[in-house]
């Protein structure tokens, strides 16, 4: 089960937890296949522009 599908009616709020879980999943899954993070975000609907601002945030 993908904990990062968003519904398309409402506005998901992602915490900082949330992303921080994302990023993880990025880097176990993606990462290695050389998949790049705009398609990684896409295929799990998070929007890319919110995890841009988070990663710029806190790394």
């Amino acid at each position: 089960m993908n904990t990062f599908a968003a519904n398309q009616i409402y506005r998901i709020m992602y915490s900082s937890e949330d992303l921080k879980r994302f990023y993880f999943q990025y880097q176990t899954e993606a990462l290695l296949h050389r998949e790049s993070l705009q398609s990684f975000c896409v295929k799990n609907k998070v929007p890319y522009n919110i995890f841009q601002k988070w990663f710029k945030d806190t790394h």
